[in-house]
């Protein structure tokens, strides 16, 4: 079967933020306080959203290259100090559990039935019938999803549209450290209450 379509970086130069320490921190921040959902009044989602809009409307008529970026200066200081080996066995043990959870005719279907074993996933991707709908009820339950590589360059559609139409039907349920298996059985039941199949055609 066909995998879902991914942009490949094809740019060579990296972007050197060794001599811009604040700039890498402002950013950072940033993205952090949209990612939290920070107030409007703040104008900050607002502001990164457009930053990240201009981006993609660069890319889209070719005005810009896509290049890997390096991990970011606050990135870097909060590695330094951290013992991965028990996130990765935590995100591994979170992607155990959402597999026994989803094992008993749920309507959301693990995208992948397996990892390899030195995988640490980031998300748990599932099929569902109906992503956005799910990403609307759920907001009012403080449950934030997100629609798996969903991407509004009609290229993706054009070139890709098995890809494309892949990533409508994916929903990403969430792994990361501090998730309780009480939140996940909660997440399930919603799943459970308000998803649709995914078509299996």
């Amino acid at each position: 079967p066909a995998a879902p379509g991914l942009w490949l970086r094809d740019g060579t130069i990296v972007r050197d933020f060794s001599h811009s320490r604040w700039m890498s921190d402002i950013l950072s921040l940033a993205l952090l306080g949209k990612r939290n959902h920070v107030p409007e009044k703040l104008n900050l989602s607002r502001v990164v959203g457009k930053a990240i809009e201009r981006d993609v409307d660069a890319l889209k008529f070719g005005r810009k290259s896509i290049s890997p970026r390096p991990i970011s200066h606050m990135s870097r200081k909060i590695l330094r100090h951290i013992d991965l080996e028990p996130l990765f066995q935590s995100r591994r043990a979170m992607f155990n559990q959402w597999m026994e959870l989803l094992a008993e005719e749920s309507p959301a279907r693990p995208v992948f039935a397996s990892l390899p074993d030195d995988v640490a996933p980031l998300g748990f991707p599932v099929w569902v019938g109906n992503p956005k709908e799910l990403v609307r009820l759920f907001q009012p339950c403080g449950v934030y999803l997100k629609v798996h590589w969903q991407s509004r360059l009609e290229e993706v559609r054009e070139k890709c549209p098995i890809a494309w139409r892949m990533s409508q039907k994916i929903i990403t349920l969430p792994i990361y450290p501090g998730l309780t298996g009480q939140q996940m059985q909660y997440i399930t039941t919603l799943l459970n209450r308000w998803a649709q199949p995914a078509p299996t055609h």
